[in-house]
């Protein structure tokens, strides 16, 4: 069977391209005016039986829901993607599979492909890194941490505002794990890492910030890390495949969904939200209001379970 991905993101398409699991990785960027006449080339002459646009969202469908017409392959995608009715579920022909939004999305997605035929139980998957990605991960860590103690990573980025957690807590909690004798490092996608290095420097910690990688290589550093400390962000699922432990911050988002689903004993979830505010009581919080109730001490009792005992 032969099994193509295609992907918008070009990291992404990095990331798998060495790896065994699909045929071809094709990087379509389809809201561009080129990215929709290569997707429709693609489906024109790939020959497949099946196409899975899982997540199909109103933004992308007047780009490229004409792509996919009656006579072309079934499309398989999710109704009601985050519980609403979208143009493209009454304008497209699909098999359109309701799932429960508690579910893990990677369970999801197996539900999904199973509309089109019977798929393989789920297993744990790690990235395959030849001698050069293994070599290039172990320096790069101990370029980060020379004596090797156990080091915790930071990841205080996130996609969405309403995902981010306080800002000065992050460096509070670095600055916590210094007393404690644990190196720490901040790692960011690059947006970020000016107003890191201000906050380390402003306020003397050792904690380096390291500068943006391939999603390869990130999952390679992080497969040194003690644990990892990390908004439900991209990099948190690199280290789910990395096998590192993992603290989340959640705030508007389910962790039921989006969060590990094997190994649940090394990652913790950690929220405190309030989900029964009426409209009113939202009115002129900050957008990260949700994440913003979860006090350093909530991370820090999770974090402690995966650090070195003191004495």
């Amino acid at each position: 069977m032969q099994i193509d991905l295609a992907v918008a993101s070009g990291a992404i398409a990095d990331f798998y391209a060495p790896e065994p699991l699909f045929d071809r990785v094709h990087r379509i960027a389809v809201r561009r005016a080129e990215g929709a006449r290569r997707l429709d080339a693609l489906l024109r002459e790939g020959g497949y039986d099946a196409v899975a646009a899982s997540y199909f969202h109103p933004a992308l469908y007047p780009k490229v829901g004409h792509l996919f017409p009656r006579g072309g392959p079934c499309v398989l995608s999710f109704a009601e993607d985050n519980g609403l009715l979208r143009e493209s579920d009454r304008a497209r022909p699909a098999l359109r599979l309701r799932s429960s939004l508690q579910r893990n999305e990677a369970a999801r997605l197996v539900d999904l492909l199973e509309l089109a035929g019977p798929v393989a139980p789920l297993e744990p998957w790690a990235p395959r890194f030849d001698p050069s990605e293994t070599h290039a991960a172990r320096a790069a860590f101990e370029r980060l941490n020379p004596a090797g103690r156990p080091l915790v990573a930071l990841h205080p980025g996130a996609a969405r505002a309403e995902k981010r957690w306080i800002w000065e807590r992050w460096f509070e909690l670095a600055q916590r794990l210094e007393e404690r004798g644990i190196p720490c490092a901040f790692i960011d996608g690059g947006e970020s890492i000016g107003e890191i290095r201000r906050g380390v420097e402003e306020r003397n910690l050792a904690a380096r910030a390291v500068e943006p990688l391939p999603l390869r290589a990130l999952a390679g550093l992080l497969s040194h890390a003690s644990a990892f400390v990390t908004t439900d962000s991209g990099p948190k699922h690199l280290a789910y495949l990395a096998g590192t432990p993992t603290v989340e911050i959640y705030g508007p988002t389910d962790e039921r969904r989006w969060g590990a689903l094997f190994e649940p004993d090394k990652h913790i979830a950690v929220r405190r939200c309030a989900w029964d505010l009426m409209p009113e009581e939202r009115d002129g919080l900050a957008e990260n209001h949700q994440c913003a109730l979860v006090e350093i001490d909530d991370v820090w009792r999770a974090l402690e379970r995966f650090l070195p005992r003191q004495g």
